[in-house]
């Protein structure tokens, strides 16, 4: 399924069962191939416990799905590992994705204000993704139910759509993407905002608790409850 198709597509991935000592650098090189890596997060559990498990965040919707595709079920370090989309805590911060030089900041003020009063919408003409701030969640959570897939610009110009952090500050402004070219659990202690579901596991957006290894504090808050799932002793 397509991350525009896909409801439960987000621009951040679970990667379970991996190694207790894996490096927030090893992992940016592997998930690094399939595009820009925002954020690393890695929870590690107290010894003999369980395996490693992480969160990684990419700038796009596309390079998640690429990166899920590729290596679900691969073999990172000794273990095989897990991959599926993290579930977002939804904020009144919208990450608009598949945008280009056909768009304007009127264009998507007409077409999300429908859902609710915006606050700020930053865009810079002719980039491919924009961030639109609500006053309210409910009408956040309208908008990214509604414009998935939204053909905005042409019926192969179709939205992707995601949450965002809330509170980052001043204007988006994207770094340039190039295609990589290359090679082809239990928890010891609580991290508020995860909980498994089916294939996706929750991180937040409002502030981040617990002690892990990413870059960006403010991005993860919740419990995670599926670590266990994935564990594998040998």
């Amino acid at each position: 399924v397509q991350p525009e198709d896909d409801p439960l597509a987000t621009r951040t991935l679970f990667a379970g069962n991996l190694e207790i000592n894996i490096s927030d650098e090893e992992l940016r090189r592997i998930f690094g191939r399939y595009g820009i890596v925002e954020d690393i997060d890695i929870k590690r559990p107290p010894p003999g416990t369980g395996n490693a498990f992480a969160f990684v965040r990419y700038q796009t919707l596309d390079m998640a799905h690429r990166a899920k595709v590729e290596l679900s079920g691969q073999y990172i370090g000794k273990f095989q590992c897990k991959i599926g989309y993290g579930k977002a805590t939804p904020t009144t911060r919208v990450w608009v994705g598949g945008l280009g030089p056909w768009t304007s900041v009127a264009q998507l003020e007409r077409e999300f204000d429908r859902f609710g009063a915006i606050k700020k919408i930053e865009y810079v003409k002719g980039e491919p993704h924009a961030y639109i701030l609500y006053d309210s969640i409910d009408a956040a959570q309208a908008a990214v139910k509604e414009m998935r897939g939204f053909p905005l610009g042409g019926p192969d110009r179709r939205l992707r759509i995601d949450f965002a952090d809330v509170g980052t500050g001043g204007t988006y402004r994207p770094k340039p993407y190039v295609a990589p070219v290359g090679e082809e659990g239990r928890t010891g202690e609580a991290y508020e905002g995860y909980e498994g579901y089916e294939d996706g596991y929750a991180y937040g957006s409002t502030g981040y608790r617990g002690r892990g290894r990413g870059r960006g504090r403010g991005m993860y808050r919740g419990v995670y409850h599926g670590a266990g799932d994935y564990r594998d002793d040998e």
